[in-house]
């Protein structure tokens, strides 16, 4: 799969359909003030004083909220991709608007389908997780010990400060070592299931959905021999990713519709080179107008 050509697909679709960046407004201005709003107070001394299991509690215990936040927002840009499918189709419900999908016939169906997912993703997840937890405790920790010292004159061998930075040096590795092991776990299975929410808009639209676990199982046999490409795709916009860390979230009002185009062409792209391949594959793409640029 020729990955430049499916960013180049996906500017063009862009440049076919304007108002998508309109259809994600809302639900980036939202992840950027929730992002402001809980952002807390430093914690680096609060940190500093527990132990590394009593530390890795205390963080678990601050990002329930965010988490449960973040779930509530993923259906807002359900609803604008489903949104933005549905207006670049050549038929369909030309009235969907992003709150369309908390409608009961829309909200139940997502509702299982994404938590499903969420479910085995953090399940497989987990020591990636685990790991990320102990790693941010101990830079807490190590923090609070380089704020103790006085001059670079005291950074002797046998000062208690080095000492205490030695001794969560094996700390660290292990973080290190597991967040690796815990990366090749999860990796697969985020990319196994990346086809879920636009496989769902296919299932809805036509009336086909017959449970979550369907879909699951069609992402995981179309995603076979495709999830390194996958994985080059979103590697390939780890600059605009960057680009958004840096800009507190402003450019996901640009990087996010551009991201959701790049997933839609490689799933064309995906249906049509397994069409080609196997008769067995027949599930149809989500429609684009005739003029999409993969005709």
């Amino acid at each position: 799969m020729n990955i430049k050509l499916v960013r180049a697909q996906a500017r063009q679709l862009q440049l076919q359909h304007p108002k998508v960046f309109s259809y994600f407004a809302l639900p980036t201005f939202l992840t950027i003030l929730a992002s402001y709003m809980l952002t807390g107070t430093d914690i680096t001394e609060t940190l500093a004083h527990m132990e590394l299991r009593e530390g890795m509690l205390f963080l678990l215990s601050r990002q329930i909220f965010p988490a449960i936040i973040g779930f509530i927002l993923s259906f807002l840009y359900l609803g604008a991709t489903f949104r933005f499918l549905i207006s670049a189709s050549s038929k369909g419900e030309k009235n969907f608007g992003i709150f369309t999908i908390f409608q009961s016939q829309y909200f139940t169906p997502a509702f299982l389908t994404l938590f499903i997912k969420q479910v085995i993703l953090s399940l497989w997840g987990s020591l990636l997780y685990v790991s990320q937890l102990l790693l941010t405790v101990v830079s807490y920790h190590v923090l609070a010990i380089n704020e103790s010292f006085s001059t670079t004159s005291t950074l002797r061998a046998d000062t208690p400060e080095v000492q205490a930075m030695l001794k969560l040096a094996p700390t660290m590795t292990t973080g290190l070592l597991m967040a690796l092991v815990g990366l090749l776990l999860f990796l697969p299975f985020y990319y196994q299931y990346s086809l879920v929410e636009l496989i769902l808009y296919s299932r809805l639209m036509t009336g086909t959905y017959d449970g979550p676990m369907s879909i699951l199982r069609q992402s995981k046999e179309e995603m076979k021999g495709f999830k390194s490409h996958r994985l080059v795709l979103d590697l390939s916009l780890l600059g605009w990713q960057i680009l958004s860390f840096f800009t507190l979230g402003m450019a996901n009002f640009y990087v996010k519709p551009y991201a959701t185009s790049c997933q839609i062409i490689f799933y064309h792209t995906l249906l049509q080179k397994r069409m080609q391949a196997d008769s067995r594959f027949q599930q149809k793409a989500p429609d684009l107008p005739k003029s999409n640029p993969l005709d």
